[in-house]
């Protein structure tokens, strides 16, 4: 059986959704619940249906938070308590590592298997057995970082099977006196993983939950920290490890520096806001943020569905084997008309007014070598950063 093939390419840049944009995905631990066995996926639509489950504040603390984690924060962008969120719950001894891991049985990739590719956006947390000895030698757990690797070649993984997603992965166990040694996730290239560190906690756990509902609330252009989707009134208090956002001072700019994401308070602002969506790469990646990697994913997934439309498709080839102008036109339209249909909202437009670039070779021999070969290029939408403003006064 033919197929379509999506290579993503980084370097070309330097520096409420209407579909299936925000479908959702998370594992964390859990003791055992009395609705819902251990390492079995679920789809559900409502922080109640998981209380139905057994999944409360009072029977298993830590999985309730961060599933109300995230219908707070979609419910705070669209005013909707109900959206879809696939879950599973695993066992205390569950490391990050292995929840990441593409071949651990009982890890994310069972739970995204069993969305049959839907998923765009998924998390995972873990409040460790009490037997669990941290190494934070790092300045986080070494297990944090071992899942946001693990986390990009399972997300490579999905996306190589044409169902991209991006990731969010708790950061834990980190302390202000160790600001020194926190691993530096700029120095990194997991491009498709968002280390996640803020809590509304102090007990070196990380909310990536609300992230999680933050994002899939919000258009795939739009920055999760962006100061105009307002603060976020459900957080009475945000922690970066054991210390309150408002006494981090000078840290702060270091852990935003090394590409962590957290509740940050904003000057002549009142509550708390994400502080950036960052992702654990160098800023010169394409996809150093969420934002980008999520319309990237979007413009995958429109490609390969209308290109395996013409899977062992015939037609009349010219001398050579190359493809008629006709062909090539058709085939143009197809993908410009697919994006502008879906993405016009997230893209910045050409001067021709489409919103993808199509180069497709005249030249190639199609008939002999077997492939089409097809280049695509999409157009970023431009987001503030840092302003710098002169004033003074003048006669």
């Amino acid at each position: 059986m033919g197929k379509v093939n999506i290579d993503i390419e980084n370097g070309g840049i330097g520096g409420v959704p209407p579909n299936d944009w925000g479908k959702s995905a998370m594992v964390v631990t859990a003791t055992t619940v009395t609705g819902l066995a251990l390492n079995t996926p679920k789809l559900i639509y409502s922080l109640a249906e998981a209380e139905g489950l057994g999944i409360t504040a009072s029977a298993t603390a830590f999985a309730h938070r961060q599933i109300k984690g995230f219908y707070d924060g979609y419910n705070f962008i669209t005013g909707s308590e109900t959206a879809p969120l696939y879950i599973m719950t695993v066992a205390d001894t569950v490391t990050l590592e292995d929840m990441a891991d593409k071949d651990y049985a009982n890890g994310l990739k069972k739970l995204l298997d069993f969305a049959k590719g839907k998923v765009r956006l998924a998390a995972i947390g873990r409040k460790p057995d009490v037997g669990y000895t941290p190494d934070v030698s790092a300045g986080v757990e070494a297990d944090s970082i071992a899942a946001v690797a693990n986390a990009q070649i399972l997300c490579n993984t999905m996306a190589a099977s044409n169902s991209p997603l991006r990731m969010f992965v708790e950061q834990r166990g980190f302390l202000l006196a160790n600001i020194a040694d926190l691993e530096d996730y700029n120095t990194h290239s997991e491009n498709r993983v968002r280390p996640t560190i803020g809590s509304q906690l102090n007990d070196g756990s990380a909310d990536v939950g609300i992230e999680l509902g933050l994002a899939a609330a919000l258009p795939l252009r739009r920055n999760i920290g962006r100061v105009k989707n307002g603060n976020l009134l459900f957080l009475s208090a945000a922690y970066v490890g054991d210390t309150a956002v408002e006494d981090l001072e000078g840290a702060a700019a270091t852990i935003e520096a090394s590409a962590y994401g957290f509740f940050n308070v904003v000057g002549g602002k009142n509550g708390y806001f994400v502080n950036d969506d960052r992702m654990a790469t160098a800023k010169t990646d394409d996809f150093a943020y969420l934002y980008r990697g999520r319309c990237v994913d979007e413009l995958h997934r429109i490609a390969h569905r209308e290109y395996t439309e013409y899977v062992n498709d015939d037609f009349e080839a010219e001398e050579g084997g190359t493809l008629p102008d006709g062909v090539i036109a058709t085939m143009t339209e197809d993908i410009k008309s697919g994006v502008k249909g879906e993405l016009s909202t997230e893209l910045s437009k050409y001067t021709d007014k489409s919103y993808v670039r199509v180069s497709i070779d005249p030249e190639q021999n199609v008939v002999t070598q077997g492939k089409t070969f097809i280049v695509l290029r999409g157009r970023a939408r431009g987001h503030f950063k840092d302003f710098e403003v002169k004033l003074g006064f003048e006669l």
